[in-house]
């Protein structure tokens, strides 16, 4: 397809622009979160949450529930699709397999201040129908693709997982930006809803707005604030909330992070991590720690197979505008990495260790079992 720009009486063929020029990875994944529509061929979704943390250490870019209650699983890439794409989607389709929709609820929970079948039936005037079996559909989003990736991804489909992958393209027109999407393999399917849905309730756009900014300031301001006291960030970031952790971390953010998430009322900060990744007696020694700080975190697990909130912590939500605030959220944020980053790291280095003697125990037993 081309696209034409048409002034007067001059038309010219518009190219498109590399992504990756102005953009990074995460632009795209907060314009999906904001707009889930974009991947979805123009029909509503409810974006559930981003860099949610899996089993083997990766993290789900987007996750969204379209109108016909499918959980969608996006993997965003900005550029060309890397090869080893479709074994990140696979390891999403294994952790999505297991889940049921309370854990869902759950995942919704830790990201959003309102209720999951509340937002659901705001968006699409009808219920969502949570007695069914979990179903979810896989979705690989970049401007092109590997000729591996095509085959890998089409033998996935010939195999009967449901997945898809859409290209994009990237145009500039002097003020404005388009964006092309185009399905390149698999299909996205049309909404079915009830036949005489209720009206959809209007989003709250001013609340929206709100949170926008605060994250988008913190996500500005934060590294700043490392940079001073001479650390390095690892970031993610959706529309609704950051991930952080200090850079080098032994950990990716999908596995042990640090969040701060914008609700309606007040201003949320997390400390989690896989279950899978927690050494032994680490969480005994968060709780010794946290002993000192008078009650200021709640310390909690979650009911997840494979995740533990561990730490959080709220506060009153800036006033809009005021960067003071905002500095002031961000020092109480530091103050949890300053407390929590050393025992991560020292417990990670422990069990490390234990393992490496272990198995150079282990070696050694072999080694004298050796018969010439």
């Amino acid at each position: 397809m081309a696209l034409f720009s048409i002034s007067d009486d001059l038309v010219e063929v518009v190219t498109p622009t590399p992504f990756r020029n102005d953009h990074k990875e995460v632009d795209l994944q907060m314009w999906s979160a904001a707009y889930p529509h974009l991947l979805n061929n123009g029909q509503p979704m409810l974006s559930v949450g981003t860099e949610i943390g899996t089993t083997h250490g990766h993290a789900i870019d987007n996750l969204f529930i379209d109108g016909n209650g499918c959980l969608v699983v996006a993997e965003l890439k900005r550029g060309k699709s890397p090869r080893d794409v479709t074994a990140q989607v696979i390891d999403y389709a294994t952790y999505i397999d297991h889940l049921e929709w309370v854990q869902i609820e759950e995942i919704w929970d830790t990201r959003n201040d309102d209720n999951l079948g509340q937002a659901y039936r705001r968006l699409f005037g009808y219920d969502l129908n949570q007695t069914s079996d979990l179903k979810f559909r896989l979705l690989i989003v970049a401007e092109s693709f590997d000729p591996s990736v095509q085959d890998a991804a089409a033998f996935l489909l010939g195999s009967g997982i449901d997945l898809a992958m859409m290209s994009f393209n990237y145009f500039q027109l002097e003020e404005n930006k388009l964006l092309d999407m185009k399905v390149v393999l698999g299909e996205v399917p049309v909404q079915h809803g009830p036949k005489s849905p209720s009206p959809p309730q209007v989003i709250d756009e001013a609340r929206d707005g709100y949170r926008n900014w605060l994250i988008r300031s913190i996500r500005e301001r934060l590294p700043v604030y490392a940079r001073e006291r001479g650390i390095d960030l690892m970031m993610g970031s959706g529309v609704k909330d950051l991930t952080f952790a200090p850079d080098p971390w032994p950990f990716t953010l999908g596995e042990v992070r640090f969040l701060i998430t914008g609700k309606s009322k007040e201003v949320g900060l997390y400390f989690s991590y896989l279950n899978d990744r927690e050494p032994p007696g680490f969480f005994e020694r968060l709780e010794e720690a946290i002993s000192s700080t008078n009650s200021l975190y709640d310390v909690r697990r979650l009911k997840l197979a494979r995740t533990a909130t561990t730490l959080s912590h709220s506060i009153p939500l800036p006033e809009m505008g005021d960067l003071n605030q905002v500095d002031i959220v961000i020092e109480k944020a530091w103050k949890m990495v300053d407390l929590i980053a050393p025992i991560v790291v020292s417990a990670f280095d422990a069990d490390n260790r234990n393992s490496r003697k272990e198995n150079s125990e282990n070696q050694a037993g072999l080694d004298g079992d050796t018969v010439d």
